[in-house]
């Protein structure tokens, strides 16, 4: 009887891991498939946190970015190659921080964000391995290592906060296929008074008290929710890619017609350039800046490697509960 209980536990807690969204850890940043981030995105609570976590990581990789180009322009070198991406990587940001996540696209509108600053980090990357030699580039990784982005820090906590919400609504509803719909659980998580291991240790010792139809049914359920969030990322996914060009030129004309606010004016004009040329590249059908939708393996990190990626943690699940979390938060942001 005890082994089968321990035997419960393990599988328990492997389909629950699976289902929460999240471990509550410091460091939220992710480096997963694309298709495997945008699974939490049933609810506005999900969608908040994947956006609050992309703008800390483009925020942390601009801080980063500029720093390197202060870095070289003392130096002596021409950085304007490595400006004009950064100051796109700006516009990006602000795109970032209007996202309107209770819009019905708004998962299509982070896949192709996502991957535009994938492309645009992986360009200042090879800029800078095309400017200065492997010396130069290791002294600037040592350089921005210890260096912290306090606007990115100051993400943190309100991304903490989204992430106990979202949470909070999975576990309810799968204490409510456990039958236990009145539990406080997911209200004392949320709260702080309990942590998601104590809560997974309730929900499997609940579980051990079920028969062995019952729990086979409440495995089932909580799998099946699991599989059909893989199966809405993927067509997610594919309504990506049969946009995507159309979208980017969109995107791109934002850019361009967001770029007059720069002050200044060869870093505008030469940021405009570029923008023109892209456009027209994807109006031809032609590739521009790395074209194309597709899941990606993670956020390139600007200059010299660092960066963090975009933001995440861990395989969402099936729930469908609500919220009425806007992407509205304290303070400046940067882009992920």
């Amino acid at each position: 009887m005890k082994m089968k209980l321990v035997m419960l536990v393990v599988c328990m807690t492997l389909v629950i891991s699976t289902t929460i969204a999240y471990a509550e850890s410091e460091d939220v940043d992710i480096d997963v498939h694309t298709c495997g981030k945008i699974r939490i995105f049933n609810n506005p609570y999900g969608s908040e946190v994947r956006f609050l976590q992309f703008e800390k990581s483009v925020t942390n990789n601009i801080y980063k970015g500029e720093l390197i180009v202060t870095n070289l322009s003392e130096l002596g070198y021409e950085t304007i190659d490595l400006e004009v991406i950064l100051a796109e990587m700006e516009l990006l940001l602000g795109e970032i921080q209007a996202a309107d996540i209770n819009s019905s696209e708004v998962v299509y509108l982070f896949v192709e964000l996502k991957q535009d600053a994938i492309n645009l980090s992986k360009e200042f990357r090879e800029t800078l391995h095309g400017l200065v030699d492997a010396e130069t580039i290791a002294a600037l990784q040592e350089m921005i290592k210890n260096n912290v982005c306090e606007k990115a820090q100051g993400l943190q906590s309100w991304i903490q906060n989204k992430i106990r919400l979202y949470n909070g609504q999975q576990l309810k509803e799968i204490f409510g296929i456990l039958g236990k719909a009145d539990s406080q659980d997911p209200q004392k998580y949320q709260n702080g008074a309990l942590s998601l291991v104590q809560v997974k240790q309730n929900l499997a010792l609940g579980a051990s008290l079920l028969t062995d139809e019952e729990k086979f049914n409440f495995l089932v359920e909580l799998q099946s929710g699991n599989i059909r969030s893989q199966i809405r990322s993927r067509v997610n996914i594919q309504n990506v890619t049969n946009n995507y060009s159309h979208n980017k030129c969109n995107r791109l004309q934002n850019r361009l017609n967001n770029s007059e606010n720069i002050e200044n004016e060869a870093l505008r004009l030469q940021l405009q350039q570029r923008l023109r040329f892209r456009i027209n590249q994807t109006d031809s059908g032609q590739s521009g800046n790395g074209d194309g939708s597709g899941q990606g393996n993670g956020d390139s990190g600007n200059g010299s490697g660092s960066g963090s990626g975009s933001s995440g943690e861990g395989e969402p699940g099936n729930g469908n509960g609500t919220g009425n979390g806007n992407h509205n938060k304290p303070g400046g942001g940067g882009q992920g």
